[in-house]
Parts: C-alpha cells; structure tokens; sequence
C-alpha cells in the first residue's frame, strides 16, 4: 500500500500547443482582471501585420512575399513558372507602414485587374491588416505562457523550453491564466497540457537539477554583469532578482522535502556582495577626500552642485 505522504503533489509538469490566431485585445481585458496584465502578448508590429494579412489575402505557393524597404511594409509577387530552372516574380501589390506601426499605403500593381477587383483587394488588405493587429500569433502566445511559468516560480524541464515544471502553490492561478489563453482561439486551438508530479516521481530529480543548475548560472551572469557595469540602476535589479530566487529556493526547499542548503548559501553571499556594494558606493559619492573640511564630499560642501 502506498502512503499518503508518497502520493503528496509536488506540482505538474506542462506544455503546450498554441492556436494560429488568438485574439490579443480579449487576452490583454482578462489578464488585466486576473491582475496579471504583463503577460499579455504585444502588439504585432506593422511589418508583421501587413505579412500576415498578405498571407491571408494572397495564400498558397502561388504567391511570394518580400520585405519592402527593410521592413517598411510587404511586397507581393506572382510566381510565374517561365523556364525549368527559373521563376518569374511579377509585382501584384505593396503594403507600406510607417516607424509606429501604422499602415500608410495599399497599392494593388496587378495591371490584368479592373478598377473593381483592385479596390476589393486593397479593401480586403486594410482590413485584414487591422484584424492580424488585434490578434496574435502561436509564437506569441508560447512566449506568454513561458513567462507565465517564470513568473509562477515555474523551472524549465528542457534547455530549449517547452516543457515547465509548475509548483502545486502556483497551480489554481496558473489554471486561471491557461484559461484565457485556451478561451481566446481564433484560429486553430490552443491547449496546455498538465501531467500531475508527485513528490516520489523520478521528474523530481530533473526539476531539482535544472532549479539548482539554473540558478548557478544565473548567479555567475549576474557577477560577470556587475564586473563590467556596477551601476546603482543595475545593482538595484540584481538585488531584487537574488532575493526573489532566493525566496524560490526557500519555496521549493520546503515543496520537494529537498536540502537546497548550497544554493541559498550562493545566492545569500552574492545578495551580501551587492549589499556591501551598495554601501560603499553612497559612501564614495558621499566622501571625497579633501573636498571639504572633516572630510566631506563634493556634494555635501557645494550643496549648489547637487
């Protein structure tokens, strides 16, 4: 008989495949409900806009699509099979949009088309233009749902994503932001997949050895950053990144039953480090010798200057 402590949930191991088309502005309201609008996907830019909506208007293997003017907009081509080793690409139309995204100009160039059929396309561009600026795309959402996992205290199962361990304490909201992203499908669906992870199964080891390993690694990033910027702005993010994978290690220190003892002692010296850091460089700026009686500081002597 297995005993209630070896059956005790740990977490779940997820992954996902995501819709072709979401509705990015129904994300965006839901997330916001949920407090969790930093998840929300951005918006296409203009570039990927006009691409996706000449995808739509001009679909299959007919048809060739080109940047204009580095990025500036989509040009499409006719493929014309004119000899066995060479193509012709006749322009059939351009879309151009400006540095915020905007679209600027729809010119239909297929000259075998009347006055009619021209407008219908240009139409049919503009908008489906405005739509794929409304919407996202499957990359899109797999990024959010990756920082979703980060966000939850979540540890990545493969060195390439794809595969997350989410914590049991992060589970109830994590069903509720997977719930909007599986919800605003437009295209295709989208599904996160959850497999339940006791604490006596053998994935265990692999969310303890990617939790630990990635935090080395973090830990040796941060210093090789603070070598060559040490910076306020810098130390101050650093510091608040170390405490809150501190407080990770902590958290799940107590949900695998784990001794993690190494990396809180790597991660307290390095938070240490950055506090003595702090304190010496406001006492430099503070102090500069003999920039004023008893040794103050520039600062402090010409208050003006400050």
């Amino acid at each position: 008989m297995v005993s209630q402590k070896e059956l005790t949930i740990a977490g779940s191991a997820v992954y996902w495949n995501c819709a072709v088309e979401s509705d990015r502005e129904k994300i965006a309201t839901e997330l916001a409900d949920l407090g969790h609008e930093d998840l929300s996907p951005g918006e296409r830019t203009g570039f990927a806009a006009a691409k996706r909506a000449a995808q739509v208007v001009f679909p299959g293997s007919g048809y060739h699509l080109g940047n204009l003017d580095k990025k500036g907009g989509v040009t499409i081509e006719r493929v014309v099979h004119s000899t066995e080793t060479e193509n012709d690409y006749p322009q059939v139309a351009y879309m151009k949009v400006d540095e915020t995204g905007h679209l600027t100009a729809v010119v239909i160039t297929d000259d075998s088309l009347d006055i009619d059929q021209k407008i219908q396309l240009r139409d049919s561009l503009k908008s489906n233009f405005d739509e794929a600026k409304a919407q996202c795309g499957a990359t899109a959402i797999g990024i959010a749902l990756t920082k979703a996992c980060k966000k939850l205290g979540g540890v990545s199962l493969r060195d390439n994503g794809g595969v997350w361990f989410v914590p049991e304490f992060s589970q109830d909201l994590f069903r509720k932001i997977v719930k909007v992203f599986e919800g605003s499908a437009l295209a295709g669906r989208s599904l996160v997949q959850s497999l339940t992870v006791a604490k006596t199964d053998e994935t265990i080891r692999g969310v303890h050895e990617s939790l630990c390993g990635g935090i080395t690694e973090r830990i040796t990033e941060i210093r090789t950053e603070l070598s060559k910027d040490p910076g306020k702005r810098l130390r101050a993010n650093r510091t608040a990144e170390v405490s809150s994978l501190l407080d990770q290690a902590k958290a799940y220190e107590s949900l695998l039953g784990d001794n993690l003892e190494d990396t809180k002692k790597a991660l307290t010296e390095l938070k240490t480090q950055l506090t003595v850091e702090k304190v010496a460089a406001a006492a430099a700026v503070r102090t500069v010798p003999g920039a004023g009686v008893g040794g103050l500081g520039a600062l402090e002597a010409n208050p003006a200057a400050a």
